[in-house]
């Protein structure tokens, strides 16, 4: 909401070295401010349907914060298909919203996030192969990090620059679909308008409000 994003605005500021990576990220990506959409896919969020189908971390450990999830099998089928999802739920909201402005563009992007970072080469990957949307995202890089995970203790600041870089792309972009956790839905209030779409249930199934 305008309130969020105005308060956020007068509060916090990046550093100038994260200032600039956002700046070169987003002119790299080919992303201008208030003419893209966003979707953000918390693929390693602990849901009620992801304990049931038996999802598991990479280590075996607790795939949330301590570890992350292994993407094969049943389980890569289903973050896959939420992703796709959610792509094309930002991707319908976003050129509905833009539709009087963006009328020169060849096609809306549409910028995807994820705190994992297999979901976001596999969903690349696959549009690359079979090209439908225009999707951006970051470089590939390092697993993402978790501020308050306690293997992560001792980690530099650096270490933890594509958190930030992720949400600011989402907090300038026109239009946001997010899923579970608060991630997505911080980012998605800190737009400034209500142009945002729920692509996942609380419960962890794809949501049918797109």
């Amino acid at each position: 909401s305008p309130i969020q994003s105005v308060l956020f605005d007068l509060m916090f500021k990046p550093i100038p070295r994260l200032e600039e990576k956002i700046r070169n990220t987003m002119s790299s990506l080919g992303i201008a401010a208030g003419h893209y959409g966003a979707a953000h896919v918390r693929a390693s969020f602990p849901t009620k349907f992801s304990r049931k189908k038996g999802f598991r971390g990479k280590n075996g450990l607790d795939y949330d914060k301590e570890d992350s999830l292994l993407l094969v099998g049943s389980t890569k089928h289903f973050v896959m298909s939420l992703t796709r999802h959610a792509t094309k739920c930002a991707k319908d909201l976003t050129t509905k919203y833009l539709k009087n402005v963006n009328k020169g563009m060849a096609s809306i992007p549409i910028f995807v996030a994820s705190d994992s970072v297999d979901t976001i080469k596999h969903l690349m990957l696959e549009n690359t192969l079979n090209p439908g949307m225009h999707l951006v995202s970051l470089p590939p890089h390092g697993e993402n990090l978790h501020l308050d995970a306690q293997h992560n203790i001792g980690s530099s600041a650096k270490d933890y620059d594509s958190i930030f870089v992720d949400l600011w792309i989402i907090k300038n972009a026109a239009c946001v679909a997010y899923g579970v956790g608060w991630y997505g839905f911080f980012g998605a209030l800190l737009t400034g308008n209500s142009c945002m779409v729920r692509h996942q249930n609380v419960q962890g199934t794809l949501s049918r409000k797109c």
